[in-house]
């Protein structure tokens, strides 16, 4: 099986039809290869949110709220599965997992294997999401609490107890962002051990804690998504499974054809992949937005016996785009130092709103969610 994290946003990314895509491209070389192919485990991981809130009485309200957009979220994904021909052994919430109480006691197991010092616990969040973000959220000891109240579970205390402990030996503040790590952590050993879950699938910044997962199951990272106004210079990354940046020059579900060409008309063409280096340094390399959103494109497409054609040219798979913006130029193993062909790429961008009107006709992924 194979498993990755979509937070519990009100709308979809359509970058997260890359993780679609991926799941269907691995399910495809397994089948070549051995004959067969495992199914594929959308984790919503909405309750994760509880831990970004800033008070305790707000943790509570969004996980009241959050539950009923989970559950769409999963028939959401569920339907684009089906459309694109991606076997989806049913989509898992964070409502299923934390009220179980199994989840918390290997929650508790993982902070003490994994984190017997929180400086490096705390180190590592903060190589996540910065330090200014964190500050002014809920202490970890009432995002923790609230969870526990919401779901009904009895929280093992030495979690709370040592967070509360590291903040009275060193005056630093353990906020409830500190605890994502561990969590993760837990969320993958519980699939594992209780569904068989043994691949995740996920964005490069994850890299931190897919470090310590690699103990449990296998992982691939996918590389960040970017807005579609970035530059080479400065590519703006996003987080694939959050939409409520109200920053972001992204394309999501519920997004009308016109919508589509507003974002996308000023998409670069000057490059095929850059490199990004953030504080944290997680994110490596990323790919020019024409040429990412093409690629979900043309593979979507693809996937349900559909090509593209652009300005008169035939694209049948993400190689052949690859192809068509580079001249043939491009080494799938180095695209750092592939050549832009600028006006294929400006073709490229004008076709954007055509091949997801196209993709949506398909698998119908246009709606409320």
């Amino acid at each position: 099986m194979h498993g990755f994290n979509t937070a519990g946003a009100p709308v979809e990314p359509l970058d997260q039809l890359g993780s679609m895509v991926v799941a269907g491209q691995m399910q495809e070389h397994d089948q070549q290869m051995h004959g067969e192919s495992e199914a594929f485990v959308p984790f919503i991981a909405a309750g994760f949110g509880a831990l970004n809130q800033e008070s305790y009485d707000e943790a509570l309200e969004y996980l009241e709220e959050s539950a009923e957009e989970a559950e769409e979220k999963a028939e959401f994904l569920e339907t684009v599965g089906e459309g694109l021909g991606v076997e989806i052994d049913g989509a898992v919430t964070t409502e299923e997992v934390f009220s179980d109480q199994r989840f918390w006691d290997i929650f508790s197991e993982e902070v003490q294997e994994q984190y017997p010092a929180f400086t490096s616990l705390k180190r590592d969040a903060e190589t996540i999401m910065s330090e200014d973000y964190i500050s002014g959220k809920i202490s970890a000891s009432e995002g923790l609490e609230a969870i526990e109240d919401h779901y009904g579970v009895d929280m093992p205390q030495d979690a709370v107890e040592a967070a509360v402990q590291f903040e009275l030996e060193t005056g630093d503040r353990m906020r409830g962002p500190h605890m994502y790590i561990p969590a993760e952590i837990a969320v993958s050993r519980y699939l594992e051990e209780d569904m068989g879950v043994n691949h995740k699938l996920g964005p490069a910044t994850e890299k931190i804690y897919d470090k310590k997962i690699a103990g449990i199951h296998d992982t691939t990272r996918t590389k960040q998504p970017v807005k579609t106004h970035s530059q080479e210079g400065s590519p703006a990354t996003a987080n694939p499974y959050i939409s409520w940046d109200p920053t972001a020059n992204r394309l999501f579900a519920g997004d009308s054809r016109e919508e589509m060409e507003e974002k996308t008309e000023k998409g670069p063409i000057r490059y095929i992949a850059t490199e990004k280096h953030p504080h944290n340094g997680n994110e490596g390399e990323v790919l020019n937005p024409v040429v990412e959103k093409g690629l979900y494109a043309v593979e979507g497409l693809r996937m349900t016996g559909e090509a593209v054609e652009v300005d008169g040219t035939r694209l049948e798979s993400g190689d052949q785009l690859l192809d068509y913006v580079t001249e043939g130029s491009y080494d799938p193993d180095s695209l750092l130092e592939a050549e832009p062909d600028e006006e294929a790429l400006e073709s490229v961008r004008e076709e954007l709103p055509e091949m997801y009107d196209r993709l949506e006709q398909q698998i119908g992924y246009r709606g409320e969610n």
